[in-house]
């Protein structure tokens, strides 16, 4: 399902008004609702708007889609731009798993990630994601071993994997192509002409964010 909007607000209102849509049926289903949210710029406005919402945040689970490998106070942390846009107002008390919890061992912060989004995501309601330059979603790159391998597996394990970026910084945490697809609802944002055309272009090589097609619910701006 693909849905086109004249511009970023417009793009930004709708997304607003769907997620809280789906986080309100989903805690009056089950009685909590879960949701992975991506990093970078596209999506801050967004998470400044979902703040604000009048919804049970108490009974909201917030995780993250990947993650760099730095400390969670360091400008490049997804998890600090989500305290610092989403966590505030009305959404401050959501409950909230980050993908960093140590560095004095990755294999250990690896076990540790993993443990704590089988306890807290093992259903994923809601799952955010969006896209880079060079097609590449979540932590899932092109023309990295590890996103490839993920990418290609059929097997539901491991949920978290460690990835490498072809920027800095290169050690990047994300949750894995399987676990992904297993989420309830699949939302891609997209903004800008360059990236609307990768996506929609056919005739190239296969790039990460293919391999979610057949799922993804698009909103994007014309």
């Amino acid at each position: 399902m693909s849905n086109e909007y004249s511009d970023v607000n417009a793009l930004e209102n709708a997304l607003l008004s769907r997620i809280a849509l789906l986080i309100e049926n989903c805690i009056q289903v089950s009685g909590k609702a879960t949701i992975l949210l991506s990093g970078g710029s596209t999506p801050v406005e967004l998470y400044k708007k979902m703040s604000h919402l009048d919804l049970d945040w108490s009974h909201v689970h917030v995780g993250l889609v990947d993650e760099r490998y730095v400390e969670t106070h360091d400008t490049m942390s997804n998890e600090r731009l989500i305290r610092e846009t989403l966590l505030q107002n009305r959404a401050k008390d959501a409950n909230f798993t980050g993908m960093v919890h140590t560095f004095q061992s990755p294999e250990d912060n690896l076990i540790q990630v993993n443990q704590a989004y089988e306890q807290h995501f093992a259903h994923v309601d809601i799952c955010l994601l969006g896209m880079g330059n060079d097609g590449h979603t979540a932590s899932l790159f092109p023309n990295d071993s590890a996103s490839t391998d993920s990418l290609n597996s059929k097997s539901n394990e491991p949920l978290v994997i460690y990835t490498q970026a072809p920027a800095f910084p290169k050690h990047r945490i994300s949750a894995s192509f399987s676990y992904l697809m297993q989420s309830k609802h699949l939302i891609l944002m997209l903004t800008g002409a360059a990236k609307k055309a990768l996506f929609l272009e056919s005739n190239r090589d296969k790039l990460p964010i293919d391999y979610f097609k057949e799922k993804l619910e698009v909103h994007y701006e014309s």
